[in-house]
Order: C-alpha cells, then sequence, then structure tokens
C-alpha cells in the first residue's frame, strides 16, 4: 500500500521510536488496510525529497495506533537505531510516501530476495522478468516495484517464485 501521508512528530524513548503520521486520505481502503497491518512488525518505506534529491528511509516497525476523524492519524513504533533516528528527524514536518508492505507483500519480497540469490539477478530484474509477458503478439513490459502491481498479478508472481524455488530444491534432491 503507498499512503501520502506528513510526518508530524517523532518521539525517542529508551527502548523504541515513535513515528507520527497524518494523511487527508480517508478513503475505506486506507483505513481498513492499516487496522489489517497494526500491530503486525513489518517493511516500511518512506520516500521524501530533500533538496531535489528523493531519499528513501527503509526500517522495519508496526502500526501501534490508528485515529480516524479528518484525516488519518497513526503511528508506527520502530526500533531505537541512531541512523533511522536521524534520517526521520531529517523528514518531519515533509509530505512523504509511506509504502507499506501488506501480507502479500511480504510474502513476494520475501521470495523476490529468495530468488534473486538463486538467480543471481538483482530484485527489480528478477519482477520485471516474471511481470513481463505477451498478449496477442503484443508484449507487456514488466514492473520493477512491487507496489505497481495489482493484487491479482502479486498471486501470479508469487506462484511462479514459489514454482522456481520449489523447482531448485527438487533439483538439488
Amino acid at each position: 500500500m503507498i499512503l501520502h501521508a506528513k510526518i508530524t512528530g517523532l518521539s525517542v524513548s529508551k527502548h523504541c521510536m515513535s513515528i507520527k503520521l497524518s494523511s487527508d486520505r480517508t478513503e475505506q481502503y486506507f483505513v481498513e488496510s492499516l487496522k489489517g497491518i497494526k500491530g503486525i512488525q513489518q517493511k516500511y518505506v518512506i520516500e521524501y525529497n530533500e533538496n531535489g534529491k528523493n531519499k528513501k528511509i527503509y526500517f522495519n516497525g508496526k502500526v501501534q495506533s490508528i485515529n480516524i476523524r479528518k484525516g488519518i492519524f497513526f503511528v508506527i513504533h520502530v526500533e531505537r537505531e541512531k541512523w533511522t533516528i536521524v534520517n526521520i528527524a531529517m523528514a518531519v514536518d515533509e509530505d512523504v510516501i509511506c509504502k507499506f508492505f501488506n501480507r502479500k507483500e511480504m510474502i513476494l519480497s520475501d521470495l523476490l530476495q529468495n530468488v534473486s540469490q538463486l538467480l543471481n539477478m538483482s530484485i527489480e530484474d528478477v519482477l520485471y522478468k516474471f511481470t513481463t509477458y505477451e498478449k496477442n503478439g503484443h508484449v507487456h513490459e514488466g514492473k520493477k516495484s512491487i507496489f505497481e502491481l495489482s493484487d491479482r498479478h502479486k498471486d501470479v508472481v508469487i506462484s511462479k517464485l514459489s514454482k522456481i524455488i520449489r523447482d531448485k530444491e527438487q533439483n538439488k534432491n
């Protein structure tokens, strides 16, 4: 899921860091998606623009609380790491793009990592390879990000990648 938001605050305690975010998006899809991942440890990416450069911050955390009024307000708890604290602090009060990995995206991400190692290819190249297809003589270019895939397309890619891993394991035996 991709959600445009603003980092409104950052709190650092002895054991964790709390990132406070707000978004004016109130569509049910976003509300339900956030509720579905609340309390689940997962991967996040926050992207923002700093002096004309696109910056990305990767971290593991979990949505701890959600408040819905005139928008969505939510808090993500993150392990306390100096690198993450400094980078998130630089993005406070900035408009950001939050990328949340739902369960299916987490499975797909893990499979892509494994297959990229098996095939000695980058994750983006593996995804591109397994999302490029031909239909009625027309080649449909693949995707380079799992966030560009529909849920159905994610299912197809998960199936293809799982088959690659199964085949490799069977060839070992």
